[in-house]
């Protein structure tokens, strides 16, 4: 029943809504060819149709579904229509495959956009320009009435449509209307263009006109020829002479070079005898060394015997504390020994005594002497424990002396200190007044003209010290800037390690090799992008540089551009609690940093010492610095009175510890002699039996014996003690001796030290001469190199002109005038050929290029409009043959609409007729009903008289005739059969089915009637959609 012919690609696969209008999810799959898509009302049937149109591109008013695309839905929809795209005619088969998925998302505030997809759902394009692409190529019109007839549309068209909106809709669908506008465009544009054409065919005889004046103009100037001609011999004259005379300059040039190589060799003969001096100054300095060593070496005897001596002296002078310790020692026994010896001779007198007269009184009295002499005691007893808490106090006393003279010991060394760098600090603030330099090093302004005077550097002079390019605008970050920087104000920057090393032996020379030195490109790179928000106050900002390099080198090393400045700490971890974008660091006013990348934390910076490089004005540092040093002075000298007033008080504690102990151990004594006593007395009361007189003599015969003994130790050890001291004075003679001769030989030595000091100061002044002979020969090389570079500049120079001089002047031409001279002949020639010049009016490049233009205007005029007349005409004709063609193309339409509409209307037994009124953009339908088509009549109806099914019939083979005339893919109607009853339904559904066997283009129709009828198929697809959900 079907073609078999269908199209394999435009048409529709699937369509699928999310959130659309009233339906939160639609999908169909549409067949190749019919497709009959039914359900109850709210069922989503014109929703499907509405989601076509809006997918591939139309708008929503030409749904009738809404004003705008907002109208479509809930609170966001998503439509997406699959096209085929398969056969010959595809579209980028390679790109999209055998599906085209187009994905249109619709938002409530109407931001929405497309999505182009491949047949795996791969993104291929978002533009509008693209779908627009698809449907051009695949001849989809979703915005031709025709071609997808909505359901008003559809109401409209087959119940109250009037013989002009037929029409319309006639030249609509067939694209009659849209050409017919395209053309009357042309007839607009051809017009126009010939309007203009004609406003500058006026300005042809103007041109032609100066065309004649300026040819005329160029044929008087070409007398001044000769006077060309004889410049042209004067400047190839003076070419010549100009490269004589840099040939002049290449000989003097070469005379400099050998010059400065005579210069060169003298130095460095120079060089080489001071060399050799100093190789005869190291020569006898080894020599005068070797004697230093050799006699070193023979003064080593007289050290051991020293030694040996030493030894001696040492093991007497021991022997003889011994012997004084012993004599100490005997001293202590003779003197007990007399003492037992008198006590026991008391003994003896008292037994004599006690002989005699025994009696009670006798005894109380030794009694009362015993009481007494324990009352003795116990008061020694009482001054002891005194003098030991008088220790203690002046122990105590003592030691907070010697603590408080050894605290302001301290201070006093720290003032010093602080004395000195102040000190220190005034002369290098006013050596910085003198010389800002300085504040980057005593010896930076020495350096820095070293630099200046150093000719050999590769890749430019160094920049540095970076401190000197810099300017703070806000005074009160000096001090912070001071530690942030530090190190980086005083380096300096270089392009290449031979001038690094250059520089590092410049620094070294002036002692100032802790400098830092920095190798890198002088690129001066793009940082912007790594700066915060403009409301910050960086250091790159708070800073003026004189240098972009130095700038940058900053940025490098410091990252000066992310690193903020602020007055209120508070404030500062407010904000880097935030973590601004852009900012690595912050630091205060105050010299506090916060918020470093190890955390959240607020640390204090310790504070810079020397003078400020950022300050301009040092005075005030000055005055302040002098202020310091007499407030430090002054404390210094109160502080020594105070020292010297804890010395004392320490000296007269530690006098009364010594007297107290002193006292103590007299008090020691005492009781001793006290317990003695208290002894000798008890025993002396003690009458129980007699004493034995025979004993105290025994004991006083040894007493004797034992002082009889010591006596004679003492004499054998005082004569010893004499015989040591002779001996100790005869070493010490032996040891002045030796003294005295190693005093000669540190003379001796020392004149030997003295003969290396002067030649080692001739050698560091013949090394110091050949240091000066060395800049001189580097410099005079420099030179020669300069002097050199100019010979191969010159020649250089003298070549290429005369390579140019060959290409317009090649004869050489020995001249004896000077360029001067040649130059003030051509100048008078050039203004006799300009006052001819002038009487023309222009130089005769000028006027020939003014005739060449002119002559070139006129005659592009002349071409220009000759070809427009001629592109007019067939303009003119081409479009007089299309609008043949469109009226014939017109008639042939509505012959087969007339045609089709007749054979459709045939098929249900009725007579039908199409008239068109072209004029008056009329058509009108024309109908016999069955019954007057058998009776013969003549009478034919029109659309209003007709009945509801013969109307609805009649429409629909009026539209099938109309689709005959369109080339499109997809073709949809909406709710066709709303008002026909059964009968005419089935035989309008019949014909529509065989109209579709006819074409190859897919057939989308919407109809909420049953479709039990339609047997679905390979070429037949009923969707049947669900029922609406209604709210209960």
């Amino acid at each position: 029943m079907f073609s078999k012919e269908m199209y394999d690609s435009g048409t529709i696969a699937r369509v699928e809504v999310v959130n659309f209008m009233c339906h939160k999810y639609l999908k169909v799959d549409f067949g190749p060819k019919m497709n009959f898509v039914i359900g109850h009302n709210g069922s989503g049937k014109s929703a499907i149709l509405t989601a076509i149109t809006i997918a591939l591109g139309a708008k929503a008013n030409s749904t009738n579904r809404g004003k705008n695309l907002s109208s479509c839905l809930n609170s966001g929809a998503e439509v997406t229509v699959r096209i085929t795209n398969k056969g010959p005619d595809a579209f980028r088969h390679d790109v999209y495959g055998d599906f085209i998925q187009v994905e249109r998302k619709i938002m409530k505030e109407g931001i929405g956009g497309y999505k182009v997809k491949n047949a795996s759902g791969k993104t291929v394009s978002t533009k509008r320009e693209e779908l627009t692409a698809i449907c051009d190529h695949m001849s989809i019109q979703v915005d031709n009435p025709l071609t997808v007839l909505s359901q008003d549309n559809a109401r409209q068209f087959l119940n109250s449509s009037t013989p002009q909106d037929k029409y319309k809709l006639f030249m609509r669908g067939t694209q009659l209307a849209q050409l017919f506008e395209d053309y009357n465009v042309v007839r607009e544009s051809i017009d126009t263009t010939k309007t203009v054409i004609e406003r500058k065919r006026q300005y042809l005889p103007d041109l032609h006109k100066k065309a004649k004046e300026t040819e005329r103009r160029y044929k008087e100037i070409l007398e001044t020829r000769e006077i060309e001609s004889k410049i042209d011999d004067l400047n190839n004259e003076l070419v010549w002479a100009q490269i004589i005379n840099k040939e002049k300059e290449v000989e003097n040039a070469q005379k400099d070079v050998s010059m400065a190589q005579k210069q060169i060799d003298s130095t460095k003969e120079k060089i080489v005898s001071s060399k050799g001096k100093i190789g005869r100054f190291n020569e006898e300095m080894q020599e005068v060394q070797a004697q230093i060593r050799e006699f070193k070496n023979r003064s080593q005897p007289n050290l051991e015997e020293k030694r040996k001596l030493s030894g001696e002296k040492i093991a007497h002078e021991t022997k003889l504390r011994e012997i004084t310790n012993d004599i100490r020692d005997i001293n202590d026994y003779v003197k007990q020994s007399k003492n037992r010896l008198e006590r026991c001779k008391r003994d003896i007198a008292a037994e004599n005594a006690k002989i005699e007269s025994n009696n009670q009184s006798k005894r109380d009295k030794i009694s009362e002497k015993i009481g007494q002499l324990e009352k003795s005691i116990q008061e020694k007893l009482q001054k002891k424990e005194a003098l030991k808490s008088e220790v203690e106090e002046f122990e105590r006393k003592q030691q907070e002396a010697t603590k408080q003279k050894d605290e302001v010991d301290q201070k006093l060394h720290a003032a010093s200190r602080q004395r000195e760098e102040l000190k220190k600090r005034i002369m290098n603030l006013r050596a910085q007044k003198e010389n800002k330099l300085k504040a980057f090093g005593y010896n930076m302004p020495e350096v820095l003209k070293d630099i200046n005077a150093e000719s050999r550097w590769k890749m430019g002079k160094p920049v540095g010290p970076f401190g000197a390019y810099i300017e703070l605008k806000y005074p009160e970050y000096a001090d912070v800037l001071e530690f942030v920087l530090n190190k980086q104000m005083v380096s300096f920057a270089v392009q290449c390690f031979e001038d690094k090393a250059m520089l590092a032996r410049i620094l070294q020379r002036r002692s100032m090799d802790q400098i830092p030195i920095v190798v890198a490109k002088r690129d001066i790179f793009d940082y912007s992008n790594g700066e915060p928000d403009e409301k910050y106050l960086t250091i790159l900002r708070a800073l003026t540089f004189k240098d972009e390099w130095v700038k940058r080198q900053l940025i490098v090393s410091s990252n000066i551009e992310q690193t903020l400045l602020m007055p209120d700490r508070a404030e500062a971890d407010k904000v880097m609690y935030s973590k601004p974008w852009n900012i690595k660091k912050c630091y205060t006013s105050k010299g506090h940093s916060v918020g470093a990348k190890q955390g959240m934390r607020t640390d204090a910076l310790p504070k810079m010492g020397g003078q400020s490089r950022f300050k301009t004005n040092l005075e005030p540092e000055i005055r302040e610095a002098e202020t310091q040093f007499r407030e430090i002075s002054e404390n210094g000298r109160r502080m020594k009175e105070e020292y010297q007033k804890y010395d004392d008080a320490e000296r007269q504690f530690k006098s009364k510890v010594n007297a107290c102990r002193g006292a103590s151990f007299n008090v020691d004594n005492d009781m001793r002699q006290l317990n003695n006593e208290i002894q000798r007395l008890k025993d002396s009361i003690k009458e129980d039996e007699p004493v034995n007189i025979a004993a105290f003599e025994e004991e006083k015969e040894e007493l004797e014996k034992v002082l009889k003994h010591y006596f004679n130790q003492f004499n054998t050890l005082n004569d010893t003690k004499e015989e040591e001291r002779e001996i100790l004075t005869k070493i010490n003679q032996q040891i002045d001796a030796l003294n005295g001769d190693e005093n000669a030989q540190m003379h001796k030595l020392q004149s030997f030290q003295e003969e290396v000091q002067k030649i080692e100061a001739m050698k560091l002044r013949e090394m110091h001469n050949m240091n000066i002979l060395q800049e001189k020969l580097d410099q005079r090389i420099t030179r020669l190199e300069s002097f050199r570079n100019i010979v191969l500049q010159l020649e250089r120079t003298c070549e290429e002109w005369k390579h140019q001089a060959k290409d317009e002047y090649p004869d050489r031409i020995e001249t004896t005038m000077t360029p001067e001279q040649l130059q003030r002949k051509i100048q008078r020639l050039e203004v006799l050929r300009e006052e001819k010049e002038k009487a023309v009016g222009g130089s005769l490049e000028e006027v020939e290029q003014q005739a060449k233009d002119a002559v070139v205007a006129w005659n592009d005029a002349k071409t220009t409009l000759t070809n427009m007349d001629v592109l007019l005409k067939n303009l003119k004709k081409t479009l007089d043959e299309r609008m043949v063609r469109w009226d014939n193309f017109r008639m042939y339409m509505s012959l087969s609409a007339m045609g089709h509409f007749t054979y459709y209307m045939h098929k249900r037994g009725d007579s039908g007729q199409l008239k068109f009124n072209h004029e008056k953009e009329c058509l009108e339908i024309r109908v016999s009903t069955g019954d007057q088509f058998r009776k013969g009549g003549s009478r034919k109806k029109d659309s209003k008289s007709l009945s509801g099914g013969e109307k609805s019939f009649s429409q629909i083979s009026l539209l099938l005739s109309l689709w005959q005339g369109i080339a499109s893919p997809i073709l949809c109607l909406d709710e066709f059969d709303v008002y026909m009853d059964a009968v005419n339904r089935k035989q309008s559904m019949k014909m529509m089915m065989d109209s579709a066997s006819e074409n190859s283009s897919q057939y989308i129709l919407i109809t909420p009637q049953d479709a039990s009828n339609m047997q679905p198929g390979p070429h037949v697809t009923v969707h049947r959609l669900a029922d609406p959900e209604r709210r209960q």
